[in-house]
């Protein structure tokens, strides 16, 4: 545990860029640092009604593995200290993960779990697959049901991802991404680096057009999240996203760009999520993944990671529900030593802070720690701070 000093900067939309000579104006703001685990990546975090927060990880694995599992740890004093992880999810011979997570009103957690596989233990595309779960938690997060499926027809493969609302009728809402098998490959063909991977390309741009690129959509529930169908995609070509509530019963999406520089863009629905608003940019390139959460001030806060230099997690504030973003960041961590980081998650406590969550990978970046073990140099972190903002 130590004591932070964050900084609130003043940052230009889209032609802002450190590397490229901007100019920040910075202002101190007091935050406190801890570790929530080691070895972890892609946290999530949920706070629950008695006060705990539970955080959820991908654990065993780097970026790609089929040693990866979802571990779960928890802090009974605000984020300050946090208990050992235990393993709450880990399908055989795949790597898994939960990433798209929900306290709903009677108590009940609901995580959104990915399990993804291929042929052999070396990471390839060859019989690629990947399927999406739900568990479920009654007790606060110490025992879990089976994973039940989620139905993603008429796509294939899926991933879910962000948080799962409650709508005011009761209904449940998750936000994911996914497509059609073969995987449409991104990227320059010149650098595919075998035989299955060539092939793959190939047949994927041998799909009809309308089925290649990623889709970020949208799954409901009117069970209380045992079974999902009414599948309507927000928009093509992006794929993680977050979605909120907001006061007026308008649902706002912020989604990472599968091509482009992955920026975020926003997208909203006013009839539950059945149609939705043409994507809107909102970022520089390399800001994602985004996190928002409504504040009980009435603030909309996006928290995202921050790809450029100096690598770390930055948070953007919303006073009109997401229309409009402040100039000013919140920099709440710029310590990376390159880019595998981010994936930031903010709750607020009853006290009214805020604890935000995210990974980080120290040391050299390299193809070992994407794909082989977790490293000990990666480590799941958290930062305690006051909704402060100019």
């Amino acid at each position: 545990m130590s004591t932070l000093i964050g900084f609130i900067i003043a940052s230009l939309f889209v032609q802002a860029r450190a590397e490229e000579g901007s100019i920040y104006a910075l202002k101190p703001m007091p935050a406190t640092k801890v570790t929530i685990a080691q070895r972890g990546y892609f946290p999530r975090l949920d706070v629950l009604s008695n006060g705990e927060l539970l955080s959820v990880f991908k654990m065993g694995a780097g970026h790609v593995g089929k040693h990866g599992y979802a571990g779960l740890a928890r802090s009974n004093d605000g984020g300050m200290t946090w208990s050992e992880p235990v393993k709450i999810f880990d399908l055989p011979k795949a790597d898994d993960g939960v990433i798209a997570h929900g306290v709903l009103r009677d108590g009940t957690i609901l995580y959104g779990a990915v399990s993804y596989g291929w042929a052999g233990e070396r990471y390839s595309y060859k019989d690629w697959y990947a399927d999406s779960y739900i568990i479920r938690s009654k007790d606060q997060g110490h025992t879990w049901s089976e994973p039940a499926k989620v139905n993603i027809a008429p796509f294939t493969w899926a991933y879910p991802f962000g948080r799962i609302i409650e709508l005011a009728d009761g209904q449940l809402l998750m936000t994911m991404y996914g497509g059609y098998l073969p995987l449409s490959l991104r990227g320059d063909a010149v650098n595919d680096k075998d035989d299955v991977t060539r092939e793959m390309r190939k047949l994927g741009e041998q799909k009809p057009e309308h089925q290649r690129g990623d889709f970020a959509f949208i799954v409901k529930s009117k069970d209380g999240g045992k079974t999902w169908g009414d599948l309507h995609v927000i928009a093509r070509g992006f794929n993680e996203s977050c979605p909120v509530l907001l006061p007026n019963q308008r649902i706002l999406v912020a989604m990472r760009s599968a091509e482009g520089g992955a920026y975020t863009a926003t997208s909203h629905s006013d009839d539950g999520g059945t149609t939705w608003s043409a994507p809107v940019r909102i970022s520089n390139e390399r800001e994602h993944p985004a996190d928002l959460l409504l504040l009980k001030s009435g603030e909309l806060l996006l928290t995202h990671g921050q790809r450029n230099k100096p690598y770390g997690v930055q948070v953007m504030v919303s006073k009109d529900n997401g229309t409009t973003w402040g100039v000013n960041r919140v920099m709440l961590a710029w310590d990376g030593d390159h880019s595998d980081l981010g994936y930031p998650v903010t709750v607020q406590r009853k006290d009214g802070k805020l604890v935000t969550a995210y990974y980080i990978v120290y040391g050299q970046k390299n193809r070992a720690v994407l794909e082989g073990p977790s490293p000990d140099e990666a480590y799941i972190k958290g930062v305690i701070w006051d909704p402060v903002f100019p």
